[in-house]
């Protein structure tokens, strides 16, 4: 399972693996209390959904799915909540696709791949957040358990 929250703090979203979904629950401010985004969740998805991350502004979710050598890409609706699948999506990735992270200049999503023993880098085209083709990947000497990034 993995959780992520726009950056307004009005939404938080849910991978559930296990029923290809996705769960979008409004954030009550000051409360913290979630209630069901009711017409639109769970969302369903084409994969399992297994990781998330959010672009800086919060406007594209991008999802590992499980099993499938791809990444997810959805626009956001900033006051909805709304996932649109962005054109082209889903994009391919590696192999399997395990851990995401963002760039902090939100110009590459970086993959790390535990069966590759990698972690790749896809562009991200400003403006319609869609992914292109794996623009370069580093070989590790041993499968990454976990990938971030830092200023």
């Amino acid at each position: 399972v993995s959780m992520v929250m726009d950056p307004s703090e009005h939404f938080l979203y849910v991978a559930n693996e296990g029923d290809s979904t996705l769960s979008i629950f409004a954030i009550t401010s000051g409360t913290g209390f979630l209630t069901p985004v009711i017409a639109i969740s769970p969302f369903t998805t084409t994969n399992p959904p297994t990781l998330m991350v959010l672009n800086p502004s919060g406007n594209y979710l991008y999802v590992t799915n499980h099993g499938a050598a791809n990444i997810s890409a959805y626009a956001l609706d900033s006051v909805t909540g709304t996932p649109t699948p962005i054109t082209g999506s889903p994009f391919t990735a590696s192999t399997t696709p395990s851990f995401l992270v963002m760039d902090p200049s939100n110009t590459f999503l970086l993959e790390a791949d535990q069966t590759a023993k990698s972690i790749s880098t896809l562009p991200i085209t400003k403006g319609t957040g869609a992914l292109s083709a794996i623009s370069s990947t580093a070989t590790l000497g041993a499968a990454p358990s976990s990938i971030f990034v830092t200023k």
